[in-house]
């Protein structure tokens, strides 16, 4: 096949025709816009006047339809994000489970080993534990966590004093705005060191085990929520076993506590949601009278109301206030019943800083007493936390427990420490703590400060 070749007659005409094509694409969208100031009927368009064929030189002249669209190159060797939070624990997986691990071992020295009014300086060490497993379903989700320590004297004649629990819960959402969560939880904690239902003169503290359940129902009707939950709670006393070998048997002391918790809430904003909640609970000893004959049942009612915040890692938790109400089966025992506060809310007043704060409220009916109902406690916690660098923390907090009554007290606790990453797994650790007991008995006041330093190992 032979090509004619092209005369400067015919590449003046294709030139020509390309120019005009151009200075219509550019000419006609400014004259359509000025048709538009003056004539409702649209301008053509360039195209409509200079159509152009559906393809040129094979490739398509819509680029929507292209399915090889070139990708942005990539530039070499651009540095990567930096990490956020570069020396948090990388965590690892099992199965469909993300988990978290944490092991810290310290060795501190007391003012006051043993918590007590006469208490003798001396060093101690404290173990502690905590892991977390939360699943990564698309729908549903599980959560277990586990966490506990151990602190014992070195002095040999001091009991050692042990907390420890444990939680599995399974959020399960049944359909939109409907969700059913059932619970297990465990907890197992020594006597402290005051009890009046335990020895100074024991081997060792007994422990107290708790075994709980429950079963929450939530549900979004329009702009109110509402949520039911029905729990069960156990309380088992060990015997406690003293040093001269007698035993005291403990068990009148256990008891097992039913109840059901009713919350009503109202969106009133995405940030704020007022909400009242009332709970009912029955307690029951497992035996009718205790070893001193009284009976010790409980009806147990409370109304609270507050309000949640969520703004996000700015501010969110809840505040509410109430009455509680415990009234017992035995006659010579008056109503114990007071007004409570109780708040969990998280803030951030400035980046790498954060301030929580908690307050409770719990009824201590007593175990033993003859005269007495038992009282109130208040319980409240400020703690902050602020990176200063990237590789150390510092943290610090205030404590303060009141509680009422003919033998009520006041405790309160600072501390102040640090943390230093040597490593994403691997840290060191210091705190200064001091506490300070004031009773209304005679005697029984004290004061403690303790240092201690550590290492702390996570995944």
């Amino acid at each position: 096949m032979q090509f004619k070749p092209v005369d400067m007659f015919t590449l003046k005409n294709i030139a020509c025709s390309l120019f005009v094509s151009a200075m219509a694409a550019i000419i006609l969208p400014v004259g359509a816009v000025r048709a538009q100031e003056n004539d409702p009927e649209p301008a053509p368009s360039a195209a409509e006047l200079f159509p152009l064929p559906d393809k040129t030189y094979g490739v398509s002249s819509f680029p929507a339809q292209r399915q090889n669209t070139a990708s942005v190159p990539s530039q070499t060797g651009s540095p990567q994000a930096n990490d956020v939070t570069p020396f948090d624990g990388a965590g690892f997986r099992i199965g469909t489970l993300r988990g978290t691990i944490e092991l810290e071992q310290q060795i501190g020295h007391s003012s006051n080993s043993s918590n007590l009014p006469a208490g003798e300086p001396g060093f101690f060490s404290l173990s502690s534990g905590a892991l977390s497993l939360t699943s990564d379903w698309q729908r549903h989700q599980m959560q277990i966590t586990a966490d506990g320590s151990y602190r014992r004297p070195f002095d040999n004649e001091i009991p050692g004093f042990l907390e420890a629990s444990t939680a599995l819960s399974v959020r399960m959402d049944l359909r939109d705005g409907i969700t059913l969560t059932p619970s297990l939880n465990y907890s197992v904690a020594s006597q402290s060191f005051s009890s009046r239902a335990g020895s100074s003169g024991v081997e060792r503290n007994p422990l107290v085990h708790t075994y709980g359940a429950s079963l929450t129902l939530e549900r979004d009707i329009g702009l109110f929520s509402t949520s039911l939950r029905g729990d069960i709670s156990r309380d088992q006393y060990e015997n406690a076993e003293l040093r001269s070998g007698f035993v005291i048997d403990n068990s009148d002391l256990d008891d097992t506590e039913f109840g059901a918790t009713l919350r009503l809430g109202y969106n009133l904003s995405p940030v704020v949601k007022p909400f009242i909640e009332g709970r009912y609970a029955l307690r029951e000893r497992d035996q009718s009278l205790d070893r001193r004959g009284i009976a010790r049942d409980a009806i147990v009612t409370e109304l609270r109301g507050g309000i949640e915040i969520d703004r996000g890692d700015k501010l969110n938790g809840e505040f509410a206030l109430g009455f509680v109400n415990e009234r017992f089966e035995d006659a010579s025992l008056e109503d114990l019943s007071g007004f409570t506060v109780s708040s969990a809310l998280n803030w951030s007043p400035f980046r790498q800083t954060t301030v929580s704060l908690d307050l409770s409220t719990s009824t201590n009916p007593s175990l033993l007493s003859t005269t007495r109902s038992g009282s109130l406690v208040y319980q409240g916690r400020v703690s902050i936390e602020h990176n200063l660098t990237e590789r150390l923390t510092a943290t610090g907090f205030a404590g303060l427990e009141i509680e009422t009554g003919e033998r009520g007290s006041t405790t309160t606790e600072i501390g102040i420490g640090a943390e230093y990453h040597v490593s994403r797994a691997l840290s060191l650790t210091a705190a200064l703590e001091a506490a300070s007991f004031d009773s209304k008995l005679a005697g029984a006041d004290y004061d403690d400060v303790s240092a201690l330093v550590g290492v702390k190992w996570q995944k």
